[in-house]
């Protein structure tokens, strides 16, 4: 598996927590798409013509919920994996949010974040595409 083959978007309104995942990811070689909010998170896909492979969205944020968001992109992106993080534990996770594929409770390390992705893009089945 080579990471570069895959786009993973970051959708975290926690500027210093998004900006953490995101340099994680890009530094183990992913494309990494990075949104503040789901709204913007939604403009971001919707700008970007490649597979995104893995959404990570954040639970609590303003405008649009990463619940909702996750709905939304798993609409025109059915075969997207999606990780849901909250600081808030189970009380957070709604009956809706049983299509995610795994959630996270912060604080995430690197390494768990990292082994979590992987894992996701196992799961998938994903054959890389050649370069």
């Amino acid at each position: 598996m080579d990471p570069s083959d895959y786009c993973i978007l970051v959708a975290e309104d926690n500027e210093i927590l998004r900006y953490v995942t995101s340099k994680t990811l890009s530094e183990h070689g992913y494309c990494v798409l990075q949104a503040a909010d789901g709204r913007e998170a939604m403009r971001r896909e919707a700008e970007y013509d490649g597979r995104i492979h893995v959404l990570i969205t954040n639970v609590d944020m303003p405008g649009m919920r990463g619940h909702e968001l996750a709905f939304q992109m798993r609409a025109k992106r059915p075969d997207m994996k999606v990780l849901i993080v909250s600081g808030d534990g189970e009380s957070d996770f709604p009956p809706e949010a049983r299509s995610h594929d795994l959630a996270l409770l912060k604080p995430v390390d690197s390494t768990a974040l990292l082994s979590t992705v992987a894992g996701l893009l196992k799961d998938r089945g994903d054959v890389p595409s050649a370069h």
